[in-house]
């Protein structure tokens, strides 16, 4: 039975990297070693607009059946999606000079 601090709903505002960072915590803290354990703390304390999501982003399969890693993997893909290399190459391509920008990189020195 945990006994050490409390595991708090996931805030949107909240980066998802620390919350899973902090959930790591409260497990190894709490002595929580099984992962089926681990995954079903998680599902149950993340919240209902965190819950929801997962469920969208893995119809028509259920949360259950995932582990706590792809679990995690599959919000943090979401919210943090990795930033398309074509789009990236664009922007650095289309860079222009502004009026108060040398060419020279000496002016930074």
């Amino acid at each position: 039975m945990p006994t050490y601090g409390k595991l708090d709903s996931f805030d949107e505002s909240e980066d998802w990297t620390q919350y899973v960072e902090r959930m790591e915590h409260y497990f190894n803290a709490n002595e929580i070693d099984e992962e089926d354990q681990k995954r079903d703390i998680f599902l149950s304390v993340c919240g209902k607009n965190t819950y929801k999501l997962i469920r969208d982003l893995l119809a028509p399969a259920k949360p259950g059946t995932k582990s706590l890693a792809d679990l995690t993997k599959l919000v943090k893909d979401h919210r943090d999606p990795v930033p398309s290399e074509i789009i990236q190459r664009f922007k650095f391509n289309s860079r222009t000079r502004h009026s108060d920008e040398s060419v020279s990189r000496r002016d930074k020195e």
